[in-house]
């Protein structure tokens, strides 16, 4: 008689039991559950045989007769990390993420060393939309086991979503650096800066170089913050550069700022200048944190635009006919609005010369919407699919910088809004449209 057929008949559950363990530890799931259900017929009570029975089921893709077998468990040691552990991630498998969360604090309640837990914990606030959160967890990892793979790359998967990767051809750009530093250099010795958007912490320092009186620095994205708090330290500016992470909107003087500021540095611009907040934040700051009259850097823009013909983009905006299918449904998906597209990239024909749609002064603009009438002339014939517009920021020592992409290092692309009905021009036709500026940016429409 087989070892199998002995456990089977025998009135032992200890044989059964055993014999699963070993069939477990080779790695044969299947016949251990059998051996584990064996030993639990003989003993409804021997829960080291539930436990691996669970386990065992598990271990097979079976999570549902595995979650029954884990609470049933727990029933009766409600205690066991290891079990409220498995069961939380089969609950998180099940996407009951809400549920799992709870499961994996219990576990941290129990065991608050056991930083697997920890992990997957963050993972599932992640998938919650609690980004935040589950950083704070992921340094609580890192900090008992630096060297630990999954908090590790975890890390960085989150880091690198709250961070989008243009941060890093941003600070690659000269010109933009070139073109910042040259006007903080000229306004910025014995003053008080205030910078809205730190991100790095670059502009902020530079202040710092050029002998600002003191520079505050504001960052509402909490990893940026932090991570600029590290740069300024390393860089060993952190007793003249104070990073705060916080919206510019909730600084106040006397918390915050120890007087208001002299300078406004802010670089918190889309490729459509206005699409990031910059005009609540700049109103709020005129009013509450800077002095009479500022120094702003940039001080002044302009957007200028191009009616253009674009048919490799115009054909998916919107889709329509795609290998001989209706794809109008998909739709529903399309931006509104503009979207960031690099005009040296793609082939499109220019219809108008550029033209100016407005001149911005920073000192006095303002949160209403304002709508402005256009009439470019056409300069050849073809049908007019979109406009594309860019900026140019105007510095207070003369300077200029332009989101055009005619320099090589240029970080920004270009806004690009794509009209709902064409229009078919020809040379010499006055094409109307008009432009909508709001406190959230520009819109376009012809008319």
């Amino acid at each position: 008689m087989s070892d199998i057929e002995d456990a089977l008949n025998s009135d032992d559950p200890n044989f059964p039991f055993a014999l699963g363990l070993t069939f477990g530890a080779g790695g044969d799931p299947i016949s251990a559950s059998v051996m584990f259900a064996r030993a639990l017929d003989l003993s409804p009570e021997f829960h080291d045989a539930r436990f691996n029975l669970a386990k065992s089921l598990k271990d097979q893709g079976l999570n549902g007769r595995a979650e029954d077998e884990y609470r049933l468990y727990l029933v009766h040691r409600p205690g066991d990390a290891t079990a409220l552990y498995n069961l939380a991630n089969i609950v998180a498998l099940a996407d009951r993420l809400a549920e799992a969360a709870a499961l994996f604090t219990a576990v941290l309640d129990a065991a608050p060393q056991f930083h697997d837990c920890r992990t997957n914990l963050a993972l599932i606030e992640e998938q919650r939309g609690n980004g935040a959160v589950a950083l704070e967890l992921l340094e609580q990892v890192l900090a008992a086991q630096p060297d630990h793979a999954h908090a590790n790359h975890l890390r960085r998967s989150i880091l690198s979503k709250l961070v989008p990767h243009w941060h890093f051809t941003m600070l690659n750009d000269r010109e933009r650096n070139d073109a910042y530093e040259k006007a903080i250099a000229s306004s910025v010795q014995g003053k008080h800066v205030l910078e809205i958007g730190a991100g790095s912490g670059l502009l902020a320092m530079m202040a710092a170089r050029h002998q600002a009186a003191s520079v505050v620095a504001c960052e509402m994205s909490a990893p940026l913050a932090a991570a600029a708090q590290r740069i300024v330290t390393r860089n060993n500016l952190a007793d003249r550069v104070c990073i705060v992470a916080k919206k510019s909107m909730r600084l106040a003087v006397g918390r915050e700022l120890a007087q208001k500021a002299d300078v406004l540095i802010a670089e918190v611009f889309d490729v459509g200048l206005l699409g990031e907040g910059f005009v609540p934040a700049l109103v709020h700051a005129r009013a509450e944190l800077l002095v009479a009259a500022p120094i702003l850097i940039p001080a002044k823009a302009r957007i200028i635009a191009v009616l253009i013909e674009c048919a490799e983009l115009k054909n998916i905006h919107p889709i329509g006919q795609v290998s001989g299918f209706d794809l109008a449904d998909f739709n529903v998906f399309l931006k509104t609005g503009y979207e960031p597209i690099d005009l040296a990239a793609i082939s499109y024909e220019k219809l108008t010369a550029p033209f100016v749609v407005a001149e911005l002064d920073f000192a006095t603009l303002g949160l209403e919407t304002v709508e402005t009438d256009l009439a470019p002339a056409a300069i050849r014939a073809g049908a007019c699919h979109a406009i594309a517009f860019w900026f140019e920021l105007d510095f207070p020592d003369g300077s200029k910088l332009s989101s055009y992409p005619d320099t090589p290092s240029g970080h920004w692309k270009q806004a690009v809004q794509f009209f709902s009905t064409d229009k078919n021009v020809r040379p010499g036709d006055v094409v109307k449209a008009r432009a909508v500026r709001s406190p959230n940016g520009y819109s376009f429409a012809l008319i």
